[in-house]
């Protein structure tokens, strides 16, 4: 009699246990359901969206990509090519003509000299030497693909006999130099982007200025050479991005924005 009591009564006190327990895990569950979560959770929570939209572009490191990429810029922006630097800056594209250009400047240590019959048959045309086709038309294709000009005229190459010449009688000054500052190597996608400011150097009246269009002058700035980009101000120039494909460890010229 006392054992069916005893189990009677145990049988009470776990049933009001399930009652109360209920509602009691219910309200633990809402309460820590409804937390908030801790801001302050150093790597988690304090994420700060990238203002400039580069986040996914990863910074180079490579050296050796580095001065591969900086040879070609600097070829691009050379004094000495002057017009079509100008050109590719302010048109932000590069016509055939301009490209086959850039590559016969590439090729400044490649040039056959003239025999002399070759000299004095030469009608004063001042020529100083060349490269075949083929040899233009292989590094045409590792700088910028395609096929490279044969109509080029401009001073001082000329095509004539499957040949480009350059030489030219005289010569000339540009007044307008193209002055840039690379700042910054990424890689994004297989594309590598190289960051730059440029300005523009103009000697006829000694002047430097923050965009090619000359609409920006910089106060108290002359144009004695191209390193006057690097003295400090170099952040007020425009911003442009090249991009560059590589390919059997060529970097082949994809474009150019401003940005």
């Amino acid at each position: 009699m006392e054992e069916k009591k005893s189990k009677k009564l145990t049988f009470v006190v776990a049933l009001i246990c399930v009652v109360l327990c209920i509602p009691i895990g219910i309200l633990i569950g809402k309460i820590i359901y409804d937390k908030p979560e801790n801001t302050n959770n150093t790597g988690i929570n304090n994420t700060v969206e990238n203002p400039s939209g580069d986040a996914a572009e990863n910074e180079l490191k490579d050296a050796n990509l580095i001065s591969k990429l900086e040879e070609f810029t600097n070829l691009l922006g050379g004094s000495y090519i002057s017009g079509q630097t100008f050109n590719l800056y302010e048109n932000l594209k590069l016509t055939d003509d301009e490209k086959t250009y850039f590559v016969l400047a590439s090729l400044k240590d490649n040039w056959v000299d003239l025999t002399e019959e070759e000299k004095n048959n030469d009608e004063n045309m001042c020529r100083n030497g060349y490269v075949t086709y083929e040899t233009a038309s292989s590094m045409y294709n590792k700088m910028f693909e395609g096929t490279i000009s044969k109509n080029i005229n401009m001073f001082p190459y000329v095509f004539e006999n499957n040949r480009f010449y350059t030489g030219g009688c005289g010569g000339f000054t540009a007044t307008d130099i193209i002055a840039l500052y690379n700042y910054k190597y990424t890689l994004e996608d297989n594309i590598y982007y190289v960051y730059q400011y440029v300005g523009l150097l103009d000697f006829e009246d000694n002047q430097l200025y923050a965009d090619v269009e000359k609409t920006k002058k910089l106060d108290g700035k002359t144009a004695e050479n191209a390193e006057s980009i690097t003295s400090g101000v170099y952040e007020l120039f425009t911003k442009y991005r090249l991009s560059f494909k590589l390919v059997n460890d060529n970097f082949i010229f994809q474009g150019i924005e401003k940005i």
